[in-house]
């Protein structure tokens, strides 16, 4: 399998592509090419084209959750390529914001993708396989605490802002023959619950691979450092050989895991490629 890191955070080493606050990733394994995310903006083509990965060949794409900077890409998407569907939660076109000092800001899924696209939305419940080997889980339960950056995070319902339940997030894994790769876009959910659910659906097979955001950035010290830890304990415990975050975890968070964890997690910045 061959995970690109097509835009994120951080700017790529050879400082040639674009990079904002979002996230997207070009996977190609046994059975698909296709999209987890698309980040923020268009940007994410112009990176595709510089990489060397053409979009108009993108199978389907998976939407991790209905936030901007991972859906900001999609009509981008929709419009390059005419034929990949799309899949997601139907929660994802919900109502998002995020609370500032200045207010409310709206974090959604622009809702001209549903208005001129919605014949290319596939939306998913449950567990279900999309290609052969690569699933999507839609219910996580929460075993362990959610991140408390997620206070932040705010849907409306019934006309009324209210806390991110993140009912609208989803997880994806890819079945390789030595073991099961983890995807996660922000992790709202926690991370150690979507390693349950992973573990609970494919039981006694390995986790050989987690990645994506762990959504360890706006909380408070002493509340990240608890979750730090308990993190690295978790996915020391699970034998997990090669983890690659970005995104939300945050640098500081990242560096305190590399501290605890070595070799076995990287930071998986803009233009990255990795095969397992």
């Amino acid at each position: 399998m061959k995970i690109v890191s097509v835009i994120e955070n951080l700017q790529d080493e050879e400082q040639r592509l674009c990079h904002e606050h979002g996230l997207c990733l070009y996977i190609e394994a046994d059975s698909a090419k296709f999209l987890f995310d698309t980040g923020a903006s268009e940007a994410f083509i112009k990176n595709a084209q510089d990489l060397g990965i053409d979009v108009k060949n993108v199978e389907f794409a998976i939407l991790s959750h209905g936030h901007h900077d991972h859906s900001g890409g999609l009509l981008t998407l929709f419009r390059e390529n005419e034929e990949a569907p799309v899949y997601m939660k139907q929660e994802a076109l919900g109502e998002f914001f995020a609370k500032e000092p200045s207010g409310y800001r709206a974090n959604g899924t622009d809702p001209r993708v549903l208005a001129e696209f919605g014949n290319r939305i596939r939306f998913i419940k449950g567990a279900c396989e999309v290609a052969e080997n690569v699933f999507l889980i839609a219910n996580i339960p929460h075993n362990y605490p959610t991140p408390e950056g997620n206070r932040l995070l705010y849907t409306k319902k019934d006309g009324e802002i209210l806390p991110d339940d993140f009912a609208h997030e989803l997880l994806l894994i890819v079945r390789e023959k030595d073991g099961i790769v983890v995807f996660s876009g922000c992790s709202h959910n926690g991370i150690e619950n979507m390693l349950d659910v992973a573990k609970s659906q494919f039981k006694g097979e390995k986790i050989k691979a987690v990645i994506g955001g762990f959504h360890l950035i706006r909380m408070p010290k002493s509340a990240c450092d608890n979750a730090i830890k308990a993190l690295a304990q978790r996915f020391d415990r699970e034998k997990i050989e090669h983890i690659y975050t970005c995104h939300c975890t945050g640098i500081d968070a990242f560096n305190a895991l590399k501290e605890q964890l070595g070799k076995s997690i990287s930071y998986f910045q803009t233009g990255k490629m990795v095969e397992l």
